[in-house]
C-alpha cells in the first residue's frame, strides 16, 4: 500500500515549474528536513496529518497520494 508514497513525495516536489528543495518542502509542511528525506526515500512512512497537509499543499486527492502513483510529467 506505501510503495508508491515516497515516489509520489519525490514527483510531486520535483514535478513543480519551480523546483523545491527537500528543505523548502519540510519547512512549508513544518517537518524536520532528515524527516522528510526519510519519507522521500520510503524508509519512514508518513502519518497520515502529514499525507493530509501534502495533499492540500499539492491540491491532489488524498487517495491518489496514498494508494495511487503520481505521473511524472505534469507541471502545477
Amino acid at each position: 500500500m506505501y510503495e508508491n508514497i515516497g515516489e509520489n513525495l519525490k514527483l510531486l516536489r520535483q514535478r513543480r515549474k519551480l523546483e523545491y528543495s527537500q528543505r523548502e518542502i519540510a519547512e512549508k509542511l513544518k517537518v524536520n528536513r532528515n524527516t522528510y528525506a526519510k519519507y522521500e526515500h520510503g524508509k519512514l512512512v508518513p502519518p497520515v496529518w502529514f499525507l493530509y497537509e501534502v495533499a492540500r499543499f499539492y491540491r491532489i486527492d488524498f487517495f491518489d497520494l496514498v494508494f495511487g502513483r503520481i505521473e511524472g510529467n505534469e507541471e502545477e
